[in-house]
């Protein structure tokens, strides 16, 4: 049976007012109306949020005697759980560096005490890099305050915004993420040592270069 009532509607939302971006859109429309600016709603603002939010993230990392690389490292490894260990080409493709920037900042923290080095189950010439009680200890209360900190920050957005936002953003970084998989994994370069054999320098590759080191 009806009640005579109307429904309800749900409020609209209040409209942002322009920010850089829209400005920005404006004036190319002016003076290179031919040219589809559209893509700058999305990658302009993407990229003015990272200049923004890199200076605390930077400023955490200070606070606790790290670089946002070995940050990345570190977190890696701890969410992973235990025995909180990876291969180095594994690690490679986490935190998206080249295997020799990796090999350099490994043996940064393992001389920190954060990292320890281990030979492999299966292959006593690979390596495993483990993450040591003090390096999860910090990974640990670094991930805690940037959260805390993004929570902040997010403060402008509603939690279903926040919602919207990451399901719209995940399809993006998948395809660019499969795009750089199907280029192939990180070749692991040749590195040479100081040390000389019968015909000259002698070389090994990437996962040697960091057991011998």
């Amino acid at each position: 049976m009806s009640t005579g009532k109307k429904p309800e509607k749900a409020p609209e939302a209040t409209p942002s007012p322009p920010d850089l971006i829209d400005e920005i859109r404006e004036e190319w429309a002016k003076e290179a109306p031919r040219v589809d600016t559209t893509p700058i709603d999305i990658i302009g603002r993407m990229q003015r949020l990272h200049r923004i939010w890199s200076p605390y993230l930077d400023s955490l990392c200070r606070r606790n005697g790290v670089s946002r690389a070995d940050y990345d490292i570190l977190a890696t490894l701890c969410r992973r759980g235990p025995p909180y260990e990876m291969q180095p080409v594994d690690i490679c493709w986490a935190v998206g560096v080249g295997a020799g920037t990796l090999g350099r900042q490994l043996k940064e923290l393992r001389t920190k005490g954060f990292l320890t080095r281990r030979p492999g189950r299966e292959d006593l010439r690979s390596s495993l890099i483990q993450l040591a009680p003090k390096g999860r200890e910090l990974a640990l209360r670094m991930v805690e305050e940037e959260m805390e900190m993004e929570r902040q920050w997010l403060h402008a957005l509603t939690a279903p915004q926040r919602a919207a936002l990451a399901d719209l953003l995940r399809p993006l970084l998948a395809a660019h993420t499969l795009k750089k998989r199907e280029k192939g994994a990180p070749r692991a370069p040749t590195v040479r040592l100081n040390a000389r054999g019968p015909r000259g320098p002698r070389t090994t590759n990437f996962l040697n270069a960091i057991r011998v080191r």
